[in-house]
C-alpha cells in the first residue's frame, strides 16, 4: 500500500482501545461470570461486548472520514449484491447451525466444560445471541484490527509483514485476560490475528477474513455435541 497522510494519534487510539475490554471484565457482569461461573450474566457480558465491537467500528469510521480514506482503501468494496450474498450464505449457514444444534444438543445442566464453557452457548438464547456475536465479530473486529490498523500503519510508511504483527497484539487484548492466563488462548488468538491477516494481505479484499471469522465463530455452537 503507498505512504498516505493520516494523524497517528488515531492509529494509537485503536490501539489503546482494547483497554476498555479489561474494563468490562472487571464490571461486575465480567467478574460475576469470568470469576464466579454465573451464567445469569452470559447475555450481559457479550451484549457489553459487542458493544464496544460496534463502538470500535463508529471511531473508525470517523477516523477514516476525518483522514479522508474509504472503506475501499482498506479493502472494503464488495457492491451491494455480492454483499447481500455473503451475508445471506452466512444467515443461512448459522440458521442450519442452529436448527442442527438445537435438535441435537444435550440439556445445557448436563454440560461441564469449566471456565472455557462461559464462550459456549448452551440454550437456546444464548445461541440466538451468540448468532449475532458472531456477525459482529467478524465484521467489527476484521475492519477495525486487520483493515483499519494494518492499513493505516502501512500508510504510514510500516511494512506490512510488521503492520501485521502489530495490529495482531490488540486484537488479542480485545479478547481481555483469556490469553494472558492461558498461554494456549495466547497462541489461538495470535495464530487466528495472523492468519485473518495474512488472508487480507494476500486478497486485498476485507470481506473474505471476515466471512471466516464468523464461520468459525459460528461452530461454538456445536461445541457442546462432544459433551
Amino acid at each position: 500500500m503507498e505512504t498516505r497522510k493520516v494523524k497517528t494519534w488515531h492509529i494509537v487510539a485503536m490501539f489503546l482501545f482494547p483497554a476498555l475490554y479489561f474494563l468490562n471484565a472487571m464490571t461486575p457482569w465480567g467478574q460475576e461470570l469470568w470469576g464466579r461461573g454465573n451464567r445469569d450474566y452470559y447475555a450481559t457480558y457479550w451484549i457489553s461486548t459487542m458493544a464496544l465491537h460496534w463502538l470500535s467500528v463508529i471511531l473508525v469510521f470517523y477516523f477514516l472520514k476525518k483522514d479522508g480514506i474509504s472503506l475501499r482503501d482498506i479493502g472494503l468494496g464488495l457492491c451491494k449484491k455480492g454483499s447481500l450474498i455473503v451475508i445471506g450464505a452466512l444467515v443461512a449457514v448459522a440458521l442450519g447451525i442452529f436448527f442442527f444444534t438445537e435438535s441435537a444438543a444435550p440439556a445445557k445442566s448436563t454440560v461441564d466444560m469449566g471456565w472455557m464453557s462461559m464462550f459456549y452457548p448452551l440454550d437456546t438464547r444464548e445461541r440466538l445471541l451468540w448468532i449475532f456475536c458472531c456477525f459482529s465479530a467478524g465484521f467489527c473486529e476484521e475492519l477495525v484490527y486487520r483493515g483499519y490498523n494494518i492499513s493505516m500503519l502501512t500508510f504510514k510508511g510500516v511494512n506490512k509483514w510488521l503492520a501485521l504483527l502489530l495490529a495482531a497484539f490488540p486484537f488479542i487484548l480485545i479478547h481481555s485476560f483469556a490469553p494472558i492466563y492461558s498461554g494456549y488462548m495466547f497462541g489461538m488468538y495470535f495464530s487466528a490475528a495472523i492468519i485473518f491477516g495474512l488472508i487480507y494481505l494476500l486478497t486485498k479484499r476485507l470481506w473474505i477474513p471476515m466471512a471466516i471469522h464468523c464461520l468459525y465463530n459460528l461452530t461454538a455452537m456445536m461445541a457442546v455435541l462432544g459433551q
